[in-house]
């Protein structure tokens, strides 16, 4: 589906409409399409610099999204509650002929309207939203959606349910529209086997619990517990009464209520705040596995949401005096094949886990992590494994462990890694443990305050199949540099890559755009590099950029990352930008194309005419939504 092209910003309107919460962040991409694809993005067309991209942003959508409902409710309120007839179906035609006319006058009159001309664009473009609106609208009055087969009503709804959104609403809504989707959704257990519960409005959930289970029937379970789900007012602040933090016993009651399908569940996914109830989920799963019977479960992810630093001794939480489990797998789980840990231990001596595509750990103190021969097993006995993130967590480092080597485990199928809030001797012993030569998606998350050269040494052609690069709030300080240019410089796989400048940096500060200022063969800095440049990397305390350029002079400068074509951008300044896009330009390896998470960087009016001239697209993009180059990367 082709993207729709949007302006280059939210019109000024200067009205006063009614408060939507969630609709200031909304991003623009949602906004000026009816139809952007999930991984659509809108591009700014052309140079950013009128005013119309200079304007009330909150107000604009204000206004919006007050167009569009009044639009929707006007030909709502002018319908009958009774189906229509065929007659009536074709007295309202008209009115739908004349709308669609509408909409191609406006949107030609759109085309023919200068790009300085905001007054009229503005109302141009919110005309356009207030159309497309009422033809929505309109449009399913003459679509029968109920003389459709059984099957394809029931593929409609399930394309609905799965939606992001409200879970457990949107599908009490369904059954609540008439009498054939009520039918046909009680009737479907795949409708019902994914169960979402949280503890809003606790003294229901174990009716609805009841209620889904009994509508599964058969099939494989999803199961997901999110403990102290937040609700706000309408005003956006906090509900007092809202948040319900689980206790033990409400914890033993739900459990007590899902062991009767738990055999038959496929996963299990619990976010829960306090260790009490924590406790409570792991002993239940260790009385599970000490019956014998296997579970057919696929997927655990166990978070413990409270505070960071609190962590358990014997005896010293109420009602458990055991806080040491082994963790199930081996015959008791012998499809369970993903693993998601936040801030839980276990014993892991006690623990047989293998064959897995997932592990993730985070927030592990080292003494309750698995030592390194244990997470050396779990590695060997894995060789499907595709996804390991390691966030603040990983195996144990004993004494000696520098003199210690082991023989690396080859994760030929390993596709993301992902290392975050981890020391620079720690990833250093840790990259001992494995190879991953077919690796697609590297992730480097808060490496901060110290000096990661050791590291960034011990990565150095290691990932030549990196087609994915994410950099997110990563000190390059001054000894690192040349390591970590190296390091970038054989990636040459590399089509696409995600930044985060560091935030409030510790001592002398890296920006993001230092690692592109020099050759990643000599680490020397770039030819023709101008003053304003260099003294833009001099705040950085950028190493070298005195000392003259030095590359082959039949291949040229070799840049950090030769083949990458585009950048996703986020909290980085415009002039931070404009550096790091110069900087490609004069290694002779310009971008293309430009992702920013905040629009308001391509107002400035240096950035944006440096990227008309040298023929950037700038585009902007939502957090979390995967652009078009992402997916390539990926091979999606």
């Amino acid at each position: 589906m082709s993207q729709q092209p949007v302006p280059n910003g939210p019109p000024n309107n200067g009205g006063n409409g009614p408060n939507h919460p969630g609709q200031q962040n909304m991003p623009p991409s949602l906004l000026f399409s009816t139809n952007t694809p999930p991984t659509g993005q809108q591009q700014l067309h052309s140079p950013p610099t009128d005013s119309l991209f200079t304007c009330d942003w909150p107000d604009f959508i204000r206004r919006l999204s007050q167009i569009r409902f009044n639009s929707i409710k006007g030909v709502l309120n002018a319908r009958p509650d009774q189906p229509a007839s065929p007659e009536e179906l074709e007295a309202e035609r008209p009115a739908l002929v004349a709308c669609h006319r509408k909409l191609e006058l406006a949107q030609r009159f759109l085309t023919t309207l200068p790009a300085g001309d905001s007054r009229y664009r503005r109302e141009a473009m919110l005309d356009i939203i207030g159309t497309r609106a009422e033809l929505e609208s309109r449009r399913w009055r003459f679509f029968k959606i109920n003389d459709l087969p059984t099957e394809i009503i029931l593929h409609i709804l399930k394309m609905v349910s799965n939606s992001p959104g409200d879970f457990v609403r949107v599908r009490g809504a369904i059954t609540s529209v008439c009498r054939l989707w009520r039918q046909l959704a009680i009737e479907d257990p795949t409708l019902w086997n994914g169960i979402m519960i949280n503890t809003r409005n606790w003294a229901r959930v174990f009716d609805r619990v009841g209620t889904w289970i009994e509508r599964a029937q058969n099939t494989r379970l999803a199961i997901r517990f999110d403990d102290g789900h937040e609700v706000t007012n309408p005003d956006g602040t906090p509900h007092p009464s809202a948040t319900h933090e689980i206790t033990d016993a409400e914890m033993a009651q739900l459990l007590n209520l899902l062991e009767t399908k738990v055999f038959t569940t496929s996963n299990l996914i619990f976010l829960v705040r306090n260790w009490g109830p924590v406790l409570t989920f792991v002993e239940w799963l260790h009385k599970l596995a000490s019956k014998g019977r296997p579970l057919l479960l696929e997927r655990l992810e166990l978070f413990r949401t409270g505070d960071l630093y609190l962590w358990p001794n014997e005896n010293s939480i109420e009602g458990h005096d055991k806080v040491l489990f082994p963790l199930i797998g081996g015959p008791v789980a012998p499809l369970l094949n993903w693993i998601t840990l936040s801030g839980v231990h276990f014993d892991w001596k006690m623990s047989a886990v293998g064959h897995l595509t997932c592990l993730d750990l985070r927030r592990l103190p080292l003494e309750l992590a698995p030592t390194k021969h244990i997470y050396h097993n779990m590695l060997k006995h894995s060789p499907l494994l595709t996804r390991m993130l390691l966030d603040g967590a990983g195996p144990q480092l004993p004494k000696g462990w520098q003199d210690e080597k082991l023989q690396p485990v080859a994760l030929n199928q390993l596709k993301l890694l992902l290392l975050s809030n981890l020391s620079p001797q720690y990833v250093t012993n840790l990259l001992d443990c494995f190879t991953c030569p077919n690796l697609v998606d590297l992730q480097l998350i808060c490496l901060r305050r110290v000096e990661y050269g050791p590291a960034y040494e011990q990565m150095h052609n290691r990932f030549n199949k990196v087609r994915l690069f994410s950099m997110f709030e990563v000190d390059i300080l001054p000894d690192s540099v040349e390591p970590f240019v190296r390091f970038l410089g054989t990636m040459t796989s590399v089509t696409y890559m995600r930044l985060t400048p560091p935030t409030n940096p510790i001592g002398p500060p890296g920006g993001a755009e230092v690692c592109f200022a020099y050759d990643a063969v000599t680490a020397r800095p770039l030819p023709g590099i101008s003053p304003e440049l260099l003294q833009h990397l001099l705040q950085y305390e950028a190493p070298f950029l005195d000392e003259v350029s030095s590359y082959d002079p039949e291949v040229g400068p070799i840049p950090s990352l030769p083949n990458l074509k585009a950048i996703e951008v986020r909290n980085i300044s415009s002039e931070g930008l404009h550096a790091l896009l110069e900087l490609r330009r004069l290694a002779g390896r310009p971008l293309s194309k430009t992702y920013a998470h905040e629009p308001h960087i391509y107002r400035e009016g240096a950035l944006s005419a440096y990227m008309h001239d040298n023929h950037i697209v700038p585009c902007v993009t939502a957090p979390g939504r995967m652009t078009p180059e992402e997916a390539e990367a990926k091979g999606m």
